[in-house]
């Protein structure tokens, strides 16, 4: 019969320096991560919320363009201003903080508008009546050629930087005859 010598050995481990040095260089890197990730976050949400303001100017620029060229008249109001192509109406009004567009969609742009200037042939036009006035009606064509507008200069203050626009509508003589 054979016997088997059992040698002792002692058992495989880290020491308790080892341990405690791994979990602090662990430690360190977990907090250099969640900190990395917090600056990361904030960046996205600024970028992101600075996008979406610059998204709103550039919607508010289009769709005053489209309106614009595709507009039979533009006539101002006591709130903003009307543009009307065939039966379709387009109605923009300035409120303090935005300036809400009502059509089949109403759309509402949170821009803060400084100035407003309203002309037709190089002449201002202003809105005499008052928006408290609840008789107010476009559906004269008097009251229309009072109040047409062929030129729009909106200074919107965005974050303490003044930006302008300008749209200019160029009636053809068609429309102008009516006058």
């Amino acid at each position: 019969m054979y016997r088997i010598k059992i040698i002792p050995m002692g058992v495989r481990a880290f020491t308790i320096m080892e341990t405690a040095v791994s979990m602090a260089v662990a430690a360190i890197v977990i907090m250099v991560t969640y900190t990395s990730y917090e600056i990361i976050g904030k960046a996205y949400i600024d970028f992101n919320k600075k996008n979406t303001d610059l998204m709103t100017f550039i919607m508010l620029d289009q769709l005053l363009k489209r309106d614009f060229d595709q507009a039979g008249i533009i006539v101002q109001t006591p709130n903003g201003f009307l543009i009307q192509e065939d039966s379709n109406k387009v109605i923009y009004e300035f409120m303090k903080k935005a300036m809400v567009r009502k059509s089949i969609v109403i759309d509402t742009f949170d821009v803060k508008i400084t100035k407003k200037s309203f002309s037709f042939e190089g002449s201002p036009v202003y809105a005499s009546i008052k928006p408290s006035d609840n008789n107010f009606n476009l559906e004269g064509d008097s009251d229309m050629e009072n109040f047409r507008i062929d030129q729009l200069i909106l200074t919107l203050d965005y974050k303490k930087e003044i930006f302008s626009f300008t749209y200019h509508k160029s009636y053809s003589s068609t429309n102008l005859i009516q006058r």
